[in-house]
């Protein structure tokens, strides 16, 4: 069971961070065998550090980022789609350390809920910023959030967020029951969806696993789950980095990422 959650009523007052301090720490971790770096926010994209004095943003630490020696991936989490900017689009198709991934809830796919969450964007704005990352980086991957029975979510809602599920083809979910959290302003509304409707969002989550399953050409690599029931993973190509090898009679294992957080 999740909740709700507005991120523009964040838990702690946001701070701004000098740059050249995270740089410092990136560059450290780099020396002692990082590789990877993933920059954590509430709100990343909303990122406005200090750089010589003046704000800068999430897209120009990326940049800085991706110049330090020996990193190789670089990812961000959470990004709210309204704080998603032009020039964070454009990053992918300049920064090839940045993976083919992102976290990008849009939490509905109703435009009338939407609005009730106080998200500030609409279907076809989010609709939109999925096809201009696209433009720049084809074969990106995309995940998402999605709250089920929020207050006065009906039938109609909930289909059009099933619809949204259906275009953009996500990759992987995260849907969560709604509940009310203290202080915000979804608490004080009347909640009139029934709590067997709220668990839909079983469903919607097994919707998404089928979409994954229908896209791709089948005839790459074939893995075993642990019922052992074999499926094919349907990219028509994976590449992953290895970080490590264990030798382990009678495989030879590989533990690596790929671009995509797939494994």
């Amino acid at each position: 069971y999740g909740d709700h959650r507005d991120l523009h009523y964040p838990l702690r007052r946001q701070r701004q961070m000098c740059i050249r301090d995270s740089l410092n720490e990136v560059s450290a971790l780099a020396d002692n065998g990082t590789r990877e770096i993933h920059l954590l926010g509430q709100n990343v994209n909303n990122f406005k550090g200090l750089q010589n004095g003046d704000k800068s943003s999430l897209a120009k630490l990326i940049v800085e980022v991706a110049k330090i020696e020996n990193i190789e991936r670089i990812r961000f989490t959470t990004s709210h789609p309204h704080e998603f900017k032009d020039d964070l689009v454009e990053v992918y198709g300049s920064v090839p350390e940045l993976v083919s991934h992102v976290h990008l809830p849009v939490q509905s796919g109703s435009d009338r809920i939407l609005k009730l969450m106080r998200r500030r964007y609409t279907v076809e704005k989010y609709l939109d910023l999925i096809e201009r990352i696209k433009s720049v980086r084809p074969d990106m991957s995309f995940s998402s959030d999605f709250i089920v029975g929020f207050p006065d979510e009906s039938e109609e809602d909930f289909q059009a967020t099933m619809d949204i599920v259906n275009e953009v083809g996500f990759d992987e979910s995260y849907s969560f029951i709604y509940s009310p959290r203290p202080n915000t302003p979804a608490s004080e509304m009347p909640d009139s969806v029934p709590q067997e409707e709220k668990k839909l969002s079983k469903f919607l989550n097994k919707t998404t696993e089928e979409l994954k399953i229908e896209f791709g050409e089948p005839d790459l690599i074939e893995i075993t789950d642990k019922q052992n029931k074999n499926f094919v993973y349907l990219k028509s190509k994976l590449k992953i980095k290895c970080e490590r090898r264990f030798e382990i009679n009678p495989k030879n294992i590989v533990v690596g990422y790929s671009s995509k957080n797939c494994f």
